[in-house]
């Protein structure tokens, strides 16, 4: 992804499923240009961007949501709650852990306007289920 006035690569790395840009944006710019500009880029038409926060400490190690969610139920007879609120979030539910039944991972969709931070809270707040919180990726060899 090349850099622009309006944005500037501060770090790439990848996880096991995600390539994953740094960048920082001026202030003026809207998420929805930064959108923009990444999805024009050719090399990424056909790839599911999720554009989200990324926290940077003091020595640049950036903590960056890769648009997981991990899900515990209360219950496993809540799976029909998770089928509704992951559908009202704009996630799809990816997996079930086979060694804790009540765990799901679910991923924020491309036309999601949330980022999985908020995503995650708002699980988390309802009260629905017993743990709602996102996954983040980092480079530890930077």
């Amino acid at each position: 992804m090349p850099a622009s006035s309006e944005l500037k690569i501060f770090r790439t790395f990848s996880d096991d499923r995600s390539e994953i840009f740094v960048v920082q944006k001026n202030t003026s710019v809207s998420l929805l240009t930064v959108k923009r500009l990444i999805s024009s880029n050719d090399r990424l038409l056909n790839s599911q961007i999720n554009i989200c926060p990324c926290y940077i400490d003091n020595s640049g190690l950036a903590l960056t949501p890769n648009g997981y969610i991990y899900v515990e139920l209360k219950s496993e007879n809540d799976y029909d709650k998770l089928l509704q609120v992951a559908s009202q979030y704009g996630c799809q539910i990816i997996r079930q852990n086979e060694f804790m039944p009540c765990w799901y991972t679910l991923y924020l969709k491309l036309e999601t306007t949330c980022n999985p931070i908020e995503v995650a809270n708002k699980m988390h707040e309802s009260g629905e289920f017993a743990c709602a919180f996102p996954s983040f990726s980092y480079d530890p060899y930077f």
